[in-house]
Protein backbone atom coordinates (compact mmCIF):
# COMPACT_ATOMS: atom_id res chain seq x y z
CA UNK A 1 0.00 0.00 0.00
CA UNK A 2 2.62 2.55 0.95
CA UNK A 3 4.00 1.35 -2.55
CA UNK A 4 0.86 2.34 -4.23
CA UNK A 5 1.29 5.59 -2.33
CA UNK A 6 4.44 6.97 -3.46
CA UNK A 7 3.95 5.95 -7.02
CA UNK A 8 0.75 8.23 -6.60
CA UNK A 9 2.10 10.55 -5.28
CA UNK A 10 5.14 10.97 -6.91
CA UNK A 11 2.70 10.76 -10.21
CA UNK A 12 0.92 13.85 -8.99
CA UNK A 13 4.12 15.78 -8.27
CA UNK A 14 5.31 15.07 -11.69
CA UNK A 15 2.25 16.80 -12.74
CA UNK A 16 1.96 19.79 -10.80
CA UNK A 17 5.67 20.06 -12.55
CA UNK A 18 4.68 19.98 -15.90
CA UNK A 19 1.83 21.84 -15.87
CA UNK A 20 3.68 25.03 -14.47
CA UNK A 21 6.55 24.41 -16.63
CA UNK A 22 3.83 24.38 -19.64
CA UNK A 23 2.43 27.15 -18.39
CA UNK A 24 5.12 29.32 -17.95
CA UNK A 25 5.55 28.31 -21.69
CA UNK A 26 2.10 29.59 -22.72
CA UNK A 27 2.74 32.90 -21.01
CA UNK A 28 5.99 32.98 -23.47
CA UNK A 29 4.37 32.16 -26.35
CA UNK A 30 0.60 34.44 -25.46
CA UNK A 31 3.88 37.09 -25.03
CA UNK A 32 5.15 36.67 -28.48
CA UNK A 33 1.73 36.71 -30.11
CA UNK A 34 0.95 40.16 -28.54
CA UNK A 35 4.19 41.53 -29.53
CA UNK A 36 3.87 40.38 -33.50
CA UNK A 37 -0.15 41.87 -32.97
CA UNK A 38 1.06 45.37 -32.05
CA UNK A 39 4.08 45.33 -34.91
CA UNK A 40 1.56 45.20 -37.60
CA UNK A 41 0.45 48.17 -39.71
CA UNK A 42 -2.34 49.78 -38.81
CA UNK A 43 -5.15 49.88 -41.78
CA UNK A 44 -4.65 53.13 -42.79
CA UNK A 45 -1.19 52.61 -43.31
CA UNK A 46 -1.36 49.07 -45.55
CA UNK A 47 1.24 49.04 -48.08
CA UNK A 48 0.64 49.59 -52.09
CA UNK A 49 -1.70 46.58 -53.69
CA UNK A 50 -0.71 47.06 -57.04
CA UNK A 51 1.76 48.87 -59.55
CA UNK A 52 0.31 49.93 -62.73
CA UNK A 53 1.53 52.38 -65.91
CA UNK A 54 -1.65 54.29 -67.09
CA UNK A 55 -1.96 57.65 -69.42
CA UNK A 56 -3.30 60.91 -67.84
CA UNK A 57 -4.93 63.09 -68.78
CA UNK A 58 -6.82 65.98 -67.31
CA UNK A 59 -10.47 67.19 -67.31
CA UNK A 60 -12.21 70.23 -65.45
CA UNK A 61 -13.74 73.56 -66.82
CA UNK A 62 -15.38 74.34 -68.44
CA UNK A 63 -17.35 71.32 -69.47
CA UNK A 64 -17.16 70.01 -66.08
CA UNK A 65 -17.55 72.69 -63.44
CA UNK A 66 -17.63 72.08 -59.66
CA UNK A 67 -20.88 71.35 -60.28
CA UNK A 68 -21.17 68.53 -62.29
CA UNK A 69 -21.62 65.04 -60.91
CA UNK A 70 -19.59 61.85 -61.13
CA UNK A 71 -20.59 58.84 -61.96
CA UNK A 72 -20.64 57.96 -58.23
CA UNK A 73 -23.37 61.01 -57.80
CA UNK A 74 -20.97 63.02 -55.99
CA UNK A 75 -19.68 66.27 -57.43
CA UNK A 76 -16.74 66.62 -58.79
CA UNK A 77 -13.61 68.18 -57.17
CA UNK A 78 -9.75 68.04 -56.17
CA UNK A 79 -9.24 63.83 -56.08
CA UNK A 80 -11.73 62.88 -58.05
CA UNK A 81 -10.52 60.70 -61.48
CA UNK A 82 -12.28 59.31 -64.02
CA UNK A 83 -11.42 55.82 -65.14
CA UNK A 84 -12.51 52.49 -66.75
CA UNK A 85 -14.58 50.28 -63.96
CA UNK A 86 -13.38 47.08 -66.04
CA UNK A 87 -10.37 48.19 -65.56
CA UNK A 88 -9.82 50.20 -61.89
CA UNK A 89 -13.21 49.79 -59.91
CA UNK A 90 -15.08 52.65 -58.74
CA UNK A 91 -13.87 53.58 -55.28
CA UNK A 92 -10.35 52.25 -55.48
CA UNK A 93 -7.69 55.12 -54.09
CA UNK A 94 -4.79 55.53 -56.36
CA UNK A 95 -1.60 57.82 -56.55
CA UNK A 96 0.53 59.42 -58.62
CA UNK A 97 3.49 59.82 -56.94
CA UNK A 98 5.62 60.76 -60.60
CA UNK A 99 3.12 64.52 -60.51
CA UNK A 100 1.05 64.73 -57.37
CA UNK A 101 3.61 63.19 -54.70
CA UNK A 102 1.75 62.60 -51.18
CA UNK A 103 -1.76 63.47 -52.87
CA UNK A 104 -4.49 60.51 -53.12
CA UNK A 105 -7.36 60.10 -55.89
CA UNK A 106 -10.71 58.48 -55.90
CA UNK A 107 -12.20 56.46 -58.13
CA UNK A 108 -15.34 57.89 -58.37
CA UNK A 109 -15.89 58.76 -62.42
CA UNK A 110 -16.14 57.57 -66.33
CA UNK A 111 -15.86 58.53 -69.04
CA UNK A 112 -17.03 57.74 -72.90
CA UNK A 113 -13.48 58.42 -73.78
CA UNK A 114 -11.75 57.17 -70.46
CA UNK A 115 -11.17 53.38 -71.78
CA UNK A 116 -8.36 50.58 -70.71
CA UNK A 117 -5.54 51.59 -68.40
CA UNK A 118 -6.22 55.06 -68.57
CA UNK A 119 -7.28 57.91 -66.15
CA UNK A 120 -8.52 61.52 -66.37
CA UNK A 121 -7.42 63.74 -63.32
CA UNK A 122 -10.04 66.40 -62.52
CA UNK A 123 -8.30 69.65 -62.22
CA UNK A 124 -10.07 73.11 -61.16
CA UNK A 125 -8.85 75.36 -64.09
CA UNK A 126 -9.37 75.35 -67.60
CA UNK A 127 -6.06 76.38 -67.91
CA UNK A 128 -4.48 73.62 -66.19
CA UNK A 129 -6.28 71.25 -67.86
CA UNK A 130 -5.20 71.85 -71.67
CA UNK A 131 -1.63 72.63 -69.97
CA UNK A 132 -1.36 68.90 -68.58
CA UNK A 133 -1.66 66.93 -72.41
CA UNK A 134 -1.29 63.08 -72.19
CA UNK A 135 1.56 61.35 -70.21
CA UNK A 136 1.90 57.57 -69.14
CA UNK A 137 2.92 57.54 -65.89
CA UNK A 138 2.86 55.03 -62.98
CA UNK A 139 -0.66 54.40 -60.46
CA UNK A 140 -0.13 53.13 -57.53
CA UNK A 141 -3.26 51.23 -55.66
CA UNK A 142 -3.47 51.58 -52.40
CA UNK A 143 -5.78 50.19 -49.54
CA UNK A 144 -5.48 53.91 -47.35
CA UNK A 145 -8.60 55.21 -46.92
CA UNK A 146 -9.51 59.05 -48.56
CA UNK A 147 -9.12 61.28 -45.83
Amino acid sequence: MKKLFFISLTIILTGFVLVSTLGSSLAFLEAKTKSVAVSLPKIDEAPAKKIILVKVTAYGPPLFPEKSLTRAGQPVGWGVIAVDPKVIPLGTILSFPEIFPGKKFRAIDTGKKVKGARVDIWLPEEEAVKQFGRRRITAVITNAKFP
